[in-house]
Formats: structure tokens, C-alpha cells, sequence
């Protein structure tokens, strides 16, 4: 009895060891996944969605991998996003621009060079191009630095119309807010949380 007992231990012993160990190895791969992805968010996005670019950019479109910087041409890129909303003089040639929304917190400004070849493209819901907005500027500049807004008010009381746009900050999405006075120009803008949005 004693020499089963034993051997029964013993045998379960191995295989309860096993799995502990299995168990450990795949708590450290789970947590070696998770810092690696935390230390590099723009591949952990580019891993989570599996739609990038040549230079590990997500793409903000599904429709941006059937464009190949160089090759594509304007008439390709009509074909794929359809007429843009606006148009804009480049230095080195234009940008056609296509807002996403109300689908996605995006708008983008295709690159086409003085040949008509596909360059690239511009996020331009980012701070760094809501800075350019200045009082003064007219609605037909903004239009063509921003796109078409994701929504617009009108304040009479105020004299004033509101736009905004959604965009991704960082992971959130907030809201970028431009006020126009009476006279249809710029007299302010800010950036917001959702939770103000339409509070004003």
C-alpha cells in the first residue's frame, strides 16, 4: 500500500508540477506581451488593427492599401475615396482632402504631386495643424486647412457659429471646437472632451 501510495503521489506530483510550470510560462509570455506592447503603443496599434504602412504608420483607412505612394494616381485615388471635399494648392503640387467622419475621427489630405502621382497623406485633425487656426482667419480657411466640420451651431444670442471636429488624441478621442463671430471669422477655438461637447 505504501509503494502505491507513493507511486500514486509521486505521479501526481510530476503532472501538478508540469502545469504549474506550464502555467508560470504562459503568465510570463502574457506579461512580456503586454510590457512590450506598452512600451511601443504605435506598433501595438499597428499589431492590433494589422493595417500599416511601409513606415509602420496605421492607416486610418482600409482603403489607403490599395494606394502605392508613387505608382497610384490621382484618377486612382478618385476612384478608391471618390471626389474630395475640397482641394488644396500644394507647393509641389495638391492636396485632395476627405474628411471620414462621421465613421472614423479622421480627415486626410492626399498628396498628389505636379505629375499626378499618389505621395502620401496628411492626417490633419492633429494639434499641431489646429495651431495654425487664427482669429481672423475665414470660414473658406479653415474649411481648407480642416475640412468639413462633424458638426456645426449656431448661437444667436452670441453671434456666433460653432464647428467641430472629433479627433484621436493620443487613445482619446476629443473635440475640436471653432467659433466664428458675427462678422464669419475666426474669434477663437479650443480643444475639448467629448463631455463638453454641445454644453456650450
Amino acid at each position: 500500500m505504501r509503494w502505491i501510495g507513493s507511486s500514486f503521489w509521486g505521479n501526481s506530483g510530476h503532472v501538478m508540477c508540469k502545469a504549474i510550470n506550464q502555467n508560470r510560462l504562459n503568465l510570463t509570455v502574457q506579461i512580456s506581451i503586454r510590457h512590450f506592447l506598452s512600451v511601443t503603443p504605435p506598433l501595438a496599434l499597428c499589431l492590433s488593427m494589422m493595417a500599416c504602412d511601409g513606415r509602420g504608420r496605421a492607416y486610418e483607412d482600409e482603403r489607403l492599401r490599395r494606394l502605392s505612394t508613387g505608382d497610384s494616381t490621382e484618377q486612382d485615388v478618385r476612384k478608391v475615396f471618390g471626389n474630395p471635399a475640397a482641394v488644396r494648392n500644394l507647393t509641389d503640387g495638391k492636396g485632395l482632402i476627405y474628411p471620414l467622419a462621421p465613421e472614423k475621427p479622421h480627415t486626410l489630405l492626399i498628396k498628389i504631386d505636379v505629375g499626378g502621382r499618389y505621395q502620401g497623406r496628411e492626417e490633419l485633425l492633429s494639434r499641431e495643424n489646429f495651431a495654425r487656426i487664427r482669429p481672423g482667419m475665414s470660414k473658406v480657411d479653415v474649411l481648407g486647412m480642416l475640412g468639413q466640420p462633424t458638426r456645426s451651431d449656431k448661437y444667436p444670442a452670441k453671434q456666433q457659429t460653432a464647428w467641430e471636429w472629433r479627433f484621436l488624441d493620443s487613445n482619446a478621442q476629443r473635440v475640436f471646437v471653432v467659433r466664428f463671430g458675427a462678422q464669419g471669422t475666426v474669434a477663437s477655438s479650443t480643444i475639448e472632451d467629448n463631455s463638453q461637447s454641445g454644453s456650450r
